[in-house]
């Protein structure tokens, strides 16, 4: 499984697994452990929880940006060709529920497949912000 980030109210990114509690979600930077028994919650070890922003949470691709950094769900990326010796308009990094994949969406509201492509044919992604803090795409 990949792990998730979200920001904190203070602006801080955390890694971990995200978990979500009634309405509030965190992102457990360190192993936990939730006993249940009969719908009930026997023990609840929470070292580690840090509260996010419910809309920052973002999972990882599993894929690298051509710098080694991790893309995460709402990353803006800048995508270009050197196979192609083209660029595509920077887009939004997003969970496509209808294929069941990762996928981009451009700013200039084009479909892209390029995150199914991956790394082939000399295509490159470099991360360039994200959608919770100001980078205009």
């Amino acid at each position: 499984m990949r792990p998730y980030r979200g920001l904190t109210k203070d602006g801080k990114w955390v890694k971990g697994w995200h978990c979500q509690i009634g309405n509030r979600h965190f992102i457990a930077t360190e192993p936990y452990d939730i006993g249940w028994s009969g719908g009930e919650v026997l023990k609840w070890h929470i070292a580690g929880f840090i509260e996010v922003i419910p809309e920052t949470v973002g999972q990882q691709i599993g894929l690298p940006d051509k710098n080694g950094v991790e893309i995460y769900a709402g990353d803006k990326v800048h995508i270009w060709s050197t196979f192609y010796k083209k660029d595509m308009p920077d887009a939004e990094v997003f969970w496509n529920e209808k294929a069941a994949k990762f996928d981009v969406k451009p700013a200039d509201g084009q479909y892209h497949h390029w995150l199914a492509m991956g790394h082939h044919k000399g295509w490159f992604i470099e991360v360039i912000g994200n959608i919770h803090q100001e980078v205009k795409i």
